[in-house]
């Protein structure tokens, strides 16, 4: 079957930023060659970090269980971006087809230990009381048919040790548009 023929899923959750504008090229590029489902998680902003954990631990659970059952179980792939709240998202979890996880990047908060080093005692705490967040963001990786893609040979290091996996590196692409090259040699 040609890709022409299949849907993508795509899903994001992300907020401004590199990921975002990689998410944006992705789609485009993708639109105009097959039919694509859009998903982007709308759930409102937590006011504080209890709404954040019933959020992530009860709400979203169910909403990416719906999703999975309703909607991509219709579709041949599941191109997935982070989720602002959980990191890699529930639905890499629930859903059984063939899924690629752009990981963009892990929880430095949890994983690099120069951020850590660097915490003071109310981001160490705060830390303390997400961890079910670095659990959940841990296990929605260990999905079947999941590829997860690094953006450089730096992330894939990282990305590996810390979820236990082998990612590939696919370079993102340049705007050529933003970004000229100057091919002229100084002399």
């Amino acid at each position: 079957m040609s890709i022409s023929k299949k849907i993508v899923t795509i899903f994001e959750n992300l907020p401004s930023g590199g990921a975002k504008e990689l998410y944006k090229y992705n789609f485009e590029f993708i639109k105009h060659r097959t039919k694509i489902v859009k998903i982007t998680e709308l759930v409102h902003k937590p006011k504080n970090i209890f709404e954040y954990l019933y959020t992530c631990l009860f709400i979203l659970p169910a909403l990416h269980k719906r999703i999975s059952v309703k909607i991509i179980r219709n579709t041949s792939v599941l191109l997935a971006y982070h989720s602002w709240l959980t990191k890699s998202p529930y639905i890499l979890r629930y859903s059984s087809i063939p899924k690629i996880y752009i990981c963009q990047e892990v929880m430095r908060e949890y994983y690099d230990q120069l951020h850590i080093a660097n915490q003071n005692m109310k981001e160490r705490i705060i830390n303390i009381i997400r961890t079910p967040i670095k659990i959940i963001d841990r296990n929605n990786l260990k999905s079947e048919n999941l590829t997860v893609v690094a953006n450089s040979y730096f992330s894939k290091k990282i990305i590996d040790k810390s979820y236990k996996v082998d990612s590939y590196v696919i370079y993102p692409g340049v705007n050529t548009k933003l970004f000229k090259i100057n091919n002229k040699i100084k002399k």
